[in-house]
């Protein structure tokens, strides 16, 4: 308690000497400089009970306080931060497969705006993309089993179905590729697969 009303006095003391001084200064210009010197020592005077406590010994502070009480607090607090970083970890990935795959869908989109897509995306733990599986399902045909018809002997199926098929590689590469370069990866990472009637 005499610490504490020393260093009032003290406060008080500096702050009366400043008022005192300024009373009697002759110019106005010297009142500044008295004001900055006076105001290191009222900043020293209100720090001197923070340099008193840091002056202080605590190596008696383990006998208030078990160790067995700290140490077992403390393998806790690990333990319940590797949780949290683990948790955050996996939402933060979970977060971030989110975001990706509404960028794919984004991206699909553009291309194929009545397509239903399902996209199936690998990440690593540096948050890199391992692969992307897209199937697109054009809801709008319907899959209907037909058997080749054949004319003199032959398929005819030949010619229509290589044309199709022609279409829909070049579709499917010109997408792969807006795909790989949007997000700078391989386009071995990338699979895009099209299914028509939801087959």
């Amino acid at each position: 308690m005499a610490v504490v009303i020393q260093w009032i006095r003290n406060l008080l003391f500096i702050i009366l000497f400043t008022a005192l001084l300024e009373m009697f200064l002759p110019e106005n210009n010297l009142r500044k400089y008295l004001r900055v010197v006076m105001g290191f020592f009222v900043i020293s005077i209100l720090l001197s009970p923070l340099a008193l406590v840091m002056k202080q010994d605590f190596s008696g502070l383990h006998k208030i306080i078990p160790e067995t009480y700290i140490n077992s607090n403390w393998e806790e607090i690990e333990k319940r931060a590797a949780d949290l970083n683990d948790t955050n970890q996996a939402l933060l990935l979970d977060y971030y497969r989110k975001r990706i795959e509404e960028q794919v869908r984004e991206l699909i989109k553009l291309e194929y705006p009545d397509f239903r897509e399902d996209i199936q995306l690998t990440l690593d733990d540096n948050y890199g993309i391992n692969s992307i599986k897209i199937i697109l399902l054009d809801e709008a045909v319907e899959y209907i089993d037909i058997e080749p018809v054949k004319i003199d002997g032959r398929d005819s199926t030949g010619e229509e179905s290589a044309g199709e098929l022609y279409q829909y590689n070049y579709e499917r590469e010109k997408l792969r590729y807006n795909l790989a370069q949007f997000f700078q990866i391989s386009q071995d990472k990338i699979d895009i697969f099209f299914k028509a009637g939801g087959r």
